[in-house]
């Protein structure tokens, strides 16, 4: 064998344990994130379950659950901007593992017959799409995010609105707004585009 197609060999090799590394981190990020966001509702709901005037220096609680709930809702798109360039990375490593398979199933005199036993080529790499379940994934994340968003101002415009009324559509519209926003981030950062 060759060294170049020992140097080809060890590169799919590489690609395909990242594609595997990128799923577990992804994994432990969504679980990560989700634990946050449970404590992060917890925490306000006993907050608004108590009667309490103020907790941290002076300011009403409300403030501070709102902060705390914005500031996490600003670490899920954080954790967006992350998982989408996971996905990212993941799916030059497709294509990596993809160009590598083509350069020896091309060589071989029964190529035809070897791609239909390979059943992955150019034309069956995924795609970022809002169908795929790696979309789904990120969702989850999108959704809560998303929630936190709302829960957030709307604690600050239901105690300091001096009109009361308009908090459920500000944070209905606050919800809806943010999330095309993170999913318009998902798609734009884990799209590949393939150079050349």
């Amino acid at each position: 064998m060759k060294e170049i197609d020992e140097f080809l060999l060890k590169e799919y090799e590489s690609a395909q344990k990242l594609t595997y590394h990128v799923d577990e981190m992804r994994s432990k990020l969504t679980q990560f994130f989700i634990a946050l966001s449970g404590v992060t509702l917890a925490a306000i709901t006993t907050f608004a379950s108590k009667d309490m005037s103020h907790i941290l220096l002076g300011s009403p609680w409300y403030i501070v659950a709102s902060v705390s709930v914005l500031g996490c809702a600003l670490l899920g798109v954080l954790f967006v901007l992350i998982i989408a360039r996971l996905r990212l990375t993941q799916l030059e490593h497709f294509h990596i593992t993809n160009n590598i398979r083509q350069h020896f199933l091309d060589k071989s005199d029964d190529k035809e017959n070897l791609w239909k036993v390979v059943g992955l080529s150019q034309e069956t790499i995924p795609t970022t799409t809002r169908s795929s379940g790696s979309y789904f994934w990120v969702l989850l994340i999108m959704i809560l995010s998303s929630l936190l968003f709302s829960v957030g101002l709307f604690l600050l415009s239901a105690n300091l609105a001096t009109e009361k009324g308009d908090e459920y559509k500000c944070a209905l519209s606050v919800f809806v707004a943010s999330m095309i926003i993170l999913d318009q981030i998902y798609m734009r950062t884990a799209t590949f585009i393939k150079e050349g």
